[in-house]
């Protein structure tokens, strides 16, 4: 009845009837219009009063977005957008237009909607540039090259993450500097150039010192603590766990410190994936399950994936594969969803470790395949290690061990050229396997005992205690050898 009613109201009527309870909302309840502008918003924008209306909804997606409501912000900041384009195309309202795309960047970057952003950002990027604004510009350099890395274009995330760590340099702006450092970054470690990702990240804890630790600088997740936790990866990469160690436990501390559940989830999972390669999977077990009831419960899909997904990984390695693979086949359902290619590239591999755990050599070479061609296409070196290492495990019980043993000698080429020291170890480990398996016992003897100096020296006791055991059942001759 009352939408009957409304209908057949003449629309100048609905208009000012509109206008008079949005002005009536904001003069006699202004709690409400201040804790729910949307309401507000709402009767502006059928009254036709846009400057109003955008003023509105721009302040309910700010609101939903600190509450972390990030489908809602999304959702508010749109209808703000579409208000604002049928202003006048002031300088003004087109600085405005692009500051909203950024904003829609934001709460649309957890959701892990990246092709949406793109889209957004590409119109920013072009209005920007016809403004002859530098910073504004700058901002969607910033923002591009973040999502360009996930999405699985790191050659052109680079170009544009330098581009605009050349122009915050020049404006000279802690914000600008502070996420052109944090992108760039980002980029670099996707594409595995972690002598510049490293000098980044630091760059970015030297510029946060103290309180400015604790800014997050309007971005999507607190920087200094995405940086403690990239900085952390790159470290476990690199085999340097106590370094890595410390970024991690720190990361934690601030992300709890600001209470940011996404800050905490992306650190609760750069942290878990140290802990699991050196093999500590007990504690990786905790951590992520901390990560995930955090992504859970405050939606955040891209994290629930992310965390589920080690998680799974890490039951896998502890003989769970029944737990471990379906949490990690769903994660990586996710990624593919999403478009998110760097991490369908960091998920492939252990997922294929996990199905040769369970005996499915046939998925694991199928996942290993692809996860090699995958990190090929990406330029990602360390994704391609990894996967010809994955491709050596797969292939050493096949009847002839040559290729198996081409895997893993390309791999190992890669490991030792990258400084990726846990992941050589791993390769000395499975070719002292294969060559035990085939009777060749000098050289099984050789690899065993270069995997288990590599474990000792990294104090990975997971695979050390492996490495040694095959090591032990050689023939004692062989183990008296200098």
């Amino acid at each position: 009845m009352q939408d009957a009613a409304y209908v057949t109201m003449l629309r100048s009527r609905r208009r000012q009837l509109h206008e008079d309870i949005g002005s009536r909302l904001i003069e006699s309840f202004p709690a409400l219009a201040e804790s729910q502008p949307e309401i507000v918003a709402h009767h502006f924008t059928e009254a036709g009063r846009v400057r109003e209306a955008t003023d509105h909804w721009i302040k309910a997606g700010r609101l939903a977005r600190a509450r972390w409501a990030n489908r809602e912000a999304a959702s508010f900041l749109e209808r703000a957008l579409r208000a604002l384009e049928t202003e006048p195309e002031t300088r003004a309202t087109l600085e405005q237009a692009i500051d909203l795309r950024i904003d829609l960047k934001n709460s649309l970057f957890p959701l892990g909607q990246f092709a949406r952003i793109v889209g957004y950002l590409r119109e920013a990027e072009a209005l920007a540039r016809n403004l002859d604004d530098p910073r504004r510009l700058c901002l969607t350099f910033v923002h591009m090259c973040q999502t360009l890395s996930l999405s699985g274009n790191p050659q052109d995330a680079v170009k544009f993450g330098r581009d605009a760590h050349l122009l915050a340099e020049k404006l000279g702006e802690l914000s600008l500097r502070v996420s052109a450092s944090l992108f760039l970054g980002l980029a670099c470690f996707s594409t595995l150039h972690y002598g510049e990702a490293e000098s980044h990240y630091l760059n970015v804890l030297e510029l946060l010192e103290g309180e400015l630790s604790l800014q997050q600088f309007s971005l999507a997740g607190f920087p200094a603590v995405t940086a403690h936790g990239f900085l952390t990866r790159i470290y476990a990469d690199q085999g340097k766990f106590a370094r890595g160690t410390a970024h991690g436990e720190e990361g934690i501390r601030l992300a709890e410190a600001v209470d940011h559940p996404y800050s905490l989830g992306i650190v609760s999972w750069c942290f878990a994936d140290l802990l699991a390669s050196r093999g500590e999977l007990s504690r990786a077990v905790v951590v992520l399950e901390r990560g995930l009831a955090v992504a859970r419960e405050w939606n955040l899909p891209f994290l629930v994936a992310g965390n589920s997904g080690s998680l799974g990984h890490a039951y896998s390695l502890l003989g769970r594969t029944a737990e471990g693979l379906p949490l990690m086949e769903q994660a990586l359902g996710v990624f593919e969803k999403m478009g998110h290619r760097f991490a369908q590239a960091l998920f492939l591999s252990p997922l294929g470790e996990a199905y040769l755990l369970a005996g499915r050599q046939a998925d694991a070479l199928r996942s290993a395949g692809w996860a090699l061609a995958m990190a090929r296409e990406n330029g990602q070196r360390s994704g391609e290690a990894a996967a010809l290492r994955l491709l050596g495990d797969a292939s050493s019980g096949d009847s002839s061990p040559d290729q198996a043993e081409g895997y893993y000698r390309t791999a190992l080429l890669l490991a030792d050229e990258l400084a990726l020291r846990p992941l050589a170890a791993r390769c000395h480990h499975g070719l002292g396997k294969l060559y035990l398996h085939a009777g060749r016992p000098d050289q099984s003897r050789n690899e065993l005992v270069t995997a288990t100096t590599m474990f000792r020296e990294m104090e990975m006791r997971f695979w050390l205690e492996q490495a040694e055991a095959e090591l032990s059942g050689l023939p004692e001759s062989l183990l008296l050898r200098e």
